[in-house]
């Protein structure tokens, strides 16, 4: 800030700094003309530096406003072609459209142009001016091909641009080596591989691995020259070259095949299915007996079921199965073949697969697998069946498994005799064996069922309300021929006794203990209990006579509790232990049961506090069998309030002293005469004295 003849302002060279607000206030100035121009933005702006002219007057305070538009941004992006990934630590270098390199922070750091995406692929570059840029790749990822092509971006003020890039990886190339009659893979075989037709990619020598191949990757666009060099022992060399084009993102497969020399190709399947089979042995000699090979002319089929011998002189050669697959039927008829050079023979061999016995066990009611059952399987003559081919013994004895079965395979064709020798604890063992015959190739199904045993249910009940009776004691034991040993059981909460896993037969069931209070009912029941079903008795007892006395508020109908009752016979003799004497329960209740048939005579002795006594005497006469009911009530006492107050402003008197008496002169004491007061009482700090006093 100058004067309007050039000569600076304040202490520092004419210039101000804005505070956190974006103000800068200058205060006592001289009149006259000043100049105001910005030399300076905040960082990420752009610099407005068109000066502006005030005049100041005394005594006021002018305001000078100034904008500044924010510089622009951009954003390149960085990302797999095909999959769309972002590809982080590709390098780019941006410029101006003059060539000048752009730095980062404003050019507060630097970095030649140069930047790097990050783990999301990205840049970001802010702060920069208005104008035009050039986005260059310069060094990608080893895996993909660089996409050299620069782009160009115009960036305003305020404005971010964002820019995306795509690298494609690149391609990958397969080669596979098989044998040109069975198909299997080749190792070993050496292969030469070179740039072709302008690919410049060097000659390398590449070996095929164990599943016949190698595999390039990471391989420049463009086509190449794949030539055989070395063939496999046994095998013709083709060295015909084949020229195959590479392009990014993707992987080509060739595949050559060797020719094998003379030699001799066996085969081994499942006479059913035609499925390969693996671990068959047979044994090669030539047709003077004289052994193939270093194992003794033994040869094993691989897991494809094949025996491959190469390099065979030409002549006549004998070929025997001596070992068939476990499950299978040995073929040993020999096949004889005539070798000539140059060329494979194939011999086939069929095995037929031997029989199989699945035997199910299952619930007979719910058809729910039964784990645990035991099985004896014999031959038809008697001799034990063993497992696994007869490679595991079981001395005949099988289980079944969680799911209810037991699977025996390659089993000699032949009829098996099946027995049930132990069930589950629950079950009725199903005694009668079955007998099945099964065939080569074959698969027989037995089932067998188990039913549960029988289940017993005594019901005791009361004979006139039908509740369930808990506590009496029961005598079950077998009847009829049934073995089954007697024993003792008790009614539970519900009034039942369960028991499972009866025998089948019949059983008496006796009363043997009644519930107090009832009379006991000992007439026996015979029941007849079968396999898989519940039976179910009922029970009933006759209560014996009682008496229930009800005591309850003459107002309100509420029981009252803790109030005392005489109960005597007719003629004066008490009722219990406790000297006729009983107390009403929470509910108001005194219940006497297992009363003689008589009269009673029930009086009110002591009555609830706070009631009046009602010491009429009731009769009641009691029979067998039935529950009588008395209902007593009483009525509440009296209360009395007195009140004291200031005759002027009505206040309480606390404090002031009162005789209560009877009109007859009696003192009245407190707590229904409990508590001696000699009739005074005192008002409390409400100005009352209150007392439950009174009849």
């Amino acid at each position: 800030m100058v004067n309007a003849d050039g000569t600076v302002v304040g202490t520092s060279n004419g210039e101000y700094r804005t505070d956190e607000r974006g103000f800068i206030m200058i205060p006592d100035l001289d009149p006259g003309g000043y100049i105001v121009q910005e030399v300076k933005a905040k960082p990420g702006f752009l610099l407005d530096d068109t000066p502006k002219y005030i005049e100041i007057k005394d005594h006021r305070t002018y305001s000078l406003e100034f904008f500044n538009q924010p510089k622009g941004g951009l954003v390149i992006v960085k990302k797999d072609s095909i999959t769309g990934e972002p590809l982080k630590g590709v390098e780019f270098k941006v410029t101006t459209s003059t060539g000048e390199a752009v730095d980062s922070n404003e050019g507060v750091t630097s970095s030649n142009g140069i930047y790097q995406t990050d783990e999301n692929g990205v840049i970001e570059i802010s702060k920069l001016k208005p104008g035009t840029y050039i986005i260059t790749e310069t060094k990608t990822l080893p895996n993909y091909v660089l996409d050299a092509t620069p782009q160009t971006v115009v960036v305003n003020a305020n404005d971010t641009q964002t820019i995306t890039f795509t690298n494609t990886p690149k391609g990958c190339l397969l080669v596979k080596k098989i044998d040109s009659v069975t198909h299997a893979p080749i190792s070993g075989v050496k292969f030469e591989v070179k740039g072709y037709d302008g690919c410049d990619y060097p000659a390398g020598t590449y070996t095929t691995d164990a599943n016949g191949t190698f595999k390039l990757e990471h391989i420049p666009s463009g086509c190449y020259s794949i030539m055989e060099t070395q063939a496999k022992d046994g095998y013709r060399l083709d060295d015909t070259a084949k020229i195959i084009k590479v392009e990014a993102g993707t992987c080509k497969e060739v595949t050559f095949e060797n020719e094998p020399l003379g030699g001799l190709l066996i085969k081994k399947m499942d006479s059913a299915t035609k499925e390969p089979l693996s671990e068959v042995i047979f044994k090669v000699t030539r047709t003077d007996g004289t052994v193939v090979g270093e194992s003794n002319g033994e040869y094993r089929t691989d897991e494809r079921g094949f025996i491959s011998i190469p390099d065979l002189e030409p002549g006549s050669y004998t070929v025997q199965e001596v070992q068939a697959k476990p499950g299978y039927l040995l073929d040993n008829t020999p096949k004889t073949i005539d070798i000539k050079d140059h060329k494979t023979y194939t011999l086939e061999f069929f095995n037929k697969p031997k029989g199989a016995l699945v035997i199910v066990k299952t619930d007979s009611q719910t058809g729910e697998p039964l784990e645990g059952v035991e099985f004896k399987i014999t031959t038809a003559n008697g001799e034990l069946v063993p497992n696994n081919g007869g490679l595991t013994s079981t001395n005949g004895i099988y289980r079944t498994d969680s799911n209810g079965e037991i699977v025996i395979t390659q089993l000699k064709p032949g009829a098996y005799v099946v027995t049930e020798t132990r069930t589950l604890d629950d079950y009725v063992l199903d005694a009668p064996p079955q007998t099945v015959v099964v065939e080569e190739n074959d698969m027989q199904l037995l089932t067998f069922t188990n039913t549960k045993k029988g289940c017993l249910v005594i019901e005791k009940v009361d004979s006139v309300t039908k509740a369930s009776l808990s506590g009496v004691k029961f005598e079950v034991r077998g009847c009829n021929g049934n073995a089954y040993s007697a024993d003792t059981y008790v009614t539970d909460g519900n009034g039942l006794i369960q028991i499972d896993h009866l025998p089948s037969g019949d059983y008496t069931i006796t009363e043997k203990q009644a519930k107090d209070g009832y009379r006991l009912d000992n007439t026996a029941q015979i029941v007849n209990v079968e396999a898989g079903k519940t039976r179910k008795l009922t029970f009933e007892n006759e209560p014996l006579g009682g008496l229930l006395i009800k005591k309850m508020d003459s107002v309100t109908k509420e029981p009252l509790s803790d109030v005392i009752f005489q109960v005597t016979h007719a003629d004066g003799t008490v009722v219990g232990t406790t000297n006729s004497k009983f107390r009403t329960d929470a509910n108001g209740y005194i219940s006497l049961p297992d009363l003689a048939p008589g009269s009673y005579i029930v009086t009110e002795v002591q009555a609830k506090p706070g009631y009046l006594l009602d010491d009429s005497p009731q009769v009641i006469t009691v029979k067998d069998h039935q529950t009588y009911v008395l209902e007593f009530f009483n009525q509440p006492k009296g209360n009395l309030v007195v009140v004291k107050k200031d005759s002027q402003t009505g206040e309480p008197l606390a404090g002031v002293e009162f005789k209560v008496t009877t009109a007859t002169g009696e003192v009245v004491p407190d707590n229904e005469g409990q508590t001696s007061t000699n009739g005074i009482y005192r008002t409390d700090e409400n100005g009352g004295a209150a007392t439950r006093c009174c009849k």
